[in-house]
């Protein structure tokens, strides 16, 4: 039984030992991969093409917003007004607002289906795919053995200088510039 033990000590022991060097050896890095994707020249792009498609829409949702902000200050400056007309004011208020949060959902759909159309599956996968090179990339060049999505990590502290994100967005840069030659 005691040689059962001692064995098991250094077995457990070199583990241990084994476990710690190999964290010596690991080297890690950070990164925002929806950063980086923003940059893509594609991808801002179309963005930019969707969001001059649906401004007309957001201006009108922002103008909405304002009339409500609007009432809401002024059933709020009235409190001496009558119980009568402080109703009113407040039932047309929240006509209004369910009004405007049906125009947000209207929205928020037509936003989708409109993303869709102009960053259709098929090309958001080359831009993943062109962003993960780019990761990949930049892990290797720099001797990395593991790179963490910043936005999916549950980080309490990150030294800056691991975080390669933009690393990264030049890499990206570079794939891009390559491809159009």
């Amino acid at each position: 039984m005691k040689k059962f033990l001692v064995c098991l000590f250094i077995i457990s022991a070199v583990i241990f030992f084994t476990n710690s060097l190999s964290a010596n050896n690991l080297k890690a890095a950070f990164v925002d991969s929806q950063d980086v994707a923003d940059e893509h020249p594609v991808y801002k792009e179309k963005i930019k093409e969707l969001e001059r498609i649906l401004k007309p829409q957001k201006d009108k949702l922002t103008q909405r917003q304002k009339e409500l902000e609007t009432l809401s200050q002024d059933l709020s400056a009235n409190q001496l007004a009558s119980d009568e007309v402080k109703n009113a004011k407040q039932r047309n208020l929240q006509r209004k607002s369910e009004e405007f949060q049906k125009m947000v959902a209207d929205f928020q759909l037509e936003f989708q289906k409109k993303e869709s159309e102009i960053l259709p599956e098929n090309l958001k996968k080359i831009i993943l795919e062109e962003v993960m090179k780019a990761i990949e990339t930049v892990a290797k060049r720099d001797g990395f053995n593991v790179v963490y999505e910043i936005n999916k990590a549950n980080i309490v502290y990150l030294e800056s200088a691991l975080n390669i994100t933009d690393k990264v967005k030049e890499e990206l840069q570079k794939i891009v510039g390559a491809k159009k030659k």
